[in-house]
This record gives structure tokens, C-alpha cells and sequence, in this order.
């Protein structure tokens, strides 16, 4: 039997009613961690949530941290006793479709119409465009940049993906490349959109740099980790 500890700001209450079902767990859930004796947090196995140093101090047991997060390079410091889980997958469908409506809100100049409603006009805000015509680029392929390049191609458009290295190629990715070949994609994009993790090879990948390689024209949406821009 698990003992696992988790947060209340975490979970909705159906949830909590859901997990209290699973029989081969003992789960407690606080408002903080000062909710439980330390005799209690003693025997805890598992921790739900993002820790901090001073929890994690209070769980000498504690073998498994399971994230809420796909992003898990902020835990590093937790010792490699203790298992990190990521949730990896948990978010593709929704950020995949945050993504499409971004990219359709520039594609459609949504902002400049919204403008011209409020101002009740009447006024043309090109250029717009279609997404048959859109060449796709996701810069990570992973749960999320794939579902992203999913429903972009049932719009019709070409989706290129890149990524650290090349697994089975999707029916729905045009072209499936690694990160050696991004310059060269780049020049023929539409749409560059982010999905990375922080690690060194992504801190400041898009600098000045990048940018000169892209269309003036491009649409860049970034849904992973901000370092991953130099913002200047």
C-alpha cells in the first residue's frame, strides 16, 4: 500500500473523489503540508504536485514525485533517490487546439477586425490567408507540437515537425527532421511554432539569427518554455 500526499489547490473535488476509489493507495489531501503530523509525512511514498526543497525535507521516505507539468527541468535538484515523473501527454489536445486558434486568429488578422468592430467600420484589414496554403513548421514534435501539425493538416496545410531525433513518422507530418536541418526549413514556414522544453540546446535557440531566416511575413507561436526566445 502507496501512501500519497497531495494539494487540494491541485485537484477538482470530483478528482480526489475518483483517486479515494483507488484501493491500493492511502491518499492524503491538504491545504499545505503542515496539515499532517510529521509521524504521517514519515511514511509518505509518493508526492502529487510541483515540490519545493522545504516539503520534500518534511518526506524522508519519499521515492516518486509525480508532476502536473510536461516541463520538469525546474526539479533538478530533487536527489536521484527519488523517481521525477512528468505528465507527458496529458496536454496535447488542449495547447494543440490553443495553438490552431492562434494561428488562425493571425492567420485572419482577428485582432485588426475585432478593432474594427468595437469602432463599428467597415474596413479591409489584409492580407488574410488560408490554411491550404500554409506551410507548418513545429519545433518539437513531441505530444503536443504533434497534435498541433495533426490539426493543422486537416486543414489542409503542409506540416513539417523537428525534433532531437526521428521515430516513426506520423501519416499526417509532411516531413519529420531533426534539429540539424532547422535552418533550412525555416525560410519556407508560414507558421513557427515552439514547443520546447528548457535544456541548453534550446536556451536562445531563436535569436537574431533564426529570425533573419524566416519569412517577414511568419506567424511564431511559442507554447514551451520562454528561454527558448531572445526577446531583444
Amino acid at each position: 500500500m502507496m501512501n500519497v500526499l497531495t494539494f487540494k489547490k491541485y485537484l477538482h473535488d470530483e478528482t480526489i473523489e475518483e483517486l479515494k476509489t483507488i484501493n491500493s493507495i492511502n491518499l492524503y489531501v491538504v491545504n499545505t503540508i503542515d496539515d499532517l503530523p510529521q509521524e504521517t509525512l514519515d511514511t509518505i511514498d509518493v508526492l502529487v504536485g510541483g515540490p519545493t526543497k522545504e516539503i520534500v525535507a518534511k518526506l524522508p521516505s519519499l521515492k516518486l514525485v509525480q508532476l502536473f507539468s510536461a516541463g520538469a527541468n525546474t526539479f533538478t535538484w530533487l536527489d536521484d533517490s527519488i523517481i521525477l515523473a512528468n505528465a507527458y501527454g496529458a496536454y496535447g489536445k488542449a495547447i494543440g487546439e490553443h495553438m490552431l486558434a492562434s494561428t488562425l486568429m493571425f492567420q485572419k488578422n482577428f485582432p485588426a477586425y475585432y478593432e474594427n468592430q468595437r469602432e463599428r467600420e467597415w474596413k479591409r484589414r489584409d492580407p488574410v490567408f488560408v490554411m491550404k496554403d500554409a506551410t507548418i513548421l513545429s519545433v518539437g514534435a513531441g505530444a503536443i507540437g504533434s497534435e498541433y501539425l495533426r490539426l493543422c493538416k486537416l486543414l489542409g496545410a503542409k506540416t513539417i515537425g523537428v525534433r532531437r531525433s526521428i521515430h516513426d513518422k506520423p501519416d499526417y507530418v509532411d516531413k519529420l527532421c531533426t534539429m540539424d536541418k532547422l535552418d533550412t526549413l525555416l525560410p519556407e514556414a508560414d507558421v513557427v511554432a515552439l514547443s520546447l522544453p528548457e535544456t541548453e540546446e534550446t536556451i536562445h535557440l531563436f535569436n537574431k539569427d533564426k529570425f533573419h531566416l524566416m519569412k517577414k511575413s511568419a506567424i511564431l507561436i511559442n507554447v514551451g518554455r520562454g528561454s527558448a526566445l531572445v526577446e531583444n
